[in-house]
């Protein structure tokens, strides 16, 4: 099951992706779970709701979600490339990598650091690409790595690396 989870909007998501993966591996299941339109009321899912292999389960709560992305074989954050996303740091990366689960991302500029930890797709056609590597090197060690990565960057960790950094500016600013 490849697995997203976050708003549904046409201006962020890469919904012709979805599309172009749903037709390309009919087998697979793909689960889109979070509001649709929010941020753009134009955005029309109805060719993906077509598809017998897309579910669009809607908004969950929070704390269902982490069983659902236990269910996921790869999460994927297909955003597409503009204004807003070229600026974007998707807190659910490191969520997604936290999970153990392979990730798919389009080549998000915030996240560059990360690319060799998750795979990066660029066309609709890399993108299915990456999910199939994805499936297939999804080894323990590979699985190890990304929940060492997901542990550096919790909330708990990254709230500690702030607080430290401005501990250390503290006396510089006297």
């Amino acid at each position: 099951m490849i697995g997203f989870i976050g708003a549904v909007s046409d201006y962020k998501l890469n919904l012709d992706w979805m599309l172009h993966l749903s037709a390309a591996r009919p087998a697979w299941s793909l689960v889109l779970i979070g509001p649709t339109g929010i941020a753009d009321p134009s955005t029309d899912v109805g060719k993906l709701r077509a598809r017998p292999n897309v579910h669009l389960l809607g908004h969950r709560g929070y704390e269902q979600l982490p069983s659902y992305l236990k269910g996921f074989d790869v999460a994927v954050i297909p955003y597409r490339l503009n204004d807003y996303t070229n600026g974007v740091f998707p807190i659910k990366f490191f969520e997604f990598l936290a999970s153990g689960r392979p990730v798919v991302i389009s080549p998000l500029p915030a996240v560059r650091e990360y690319w060799g930890a998750v795979r990066v797709a660029d066309t609709a056609e890399s993108f299915v690409e990456a999910c199939q590597a994805a499936l297939s090197e999804d080894t323990p060690e590979a699985r190890q790595n990304r929940l060492e990565l997901g542990r550096q960057n919790s909330w708990d960790s990254r709230v500690k690396k702030l607080s430290d950094l401005m501990l250390a500016a503290l006396p510089a600013a006297r």
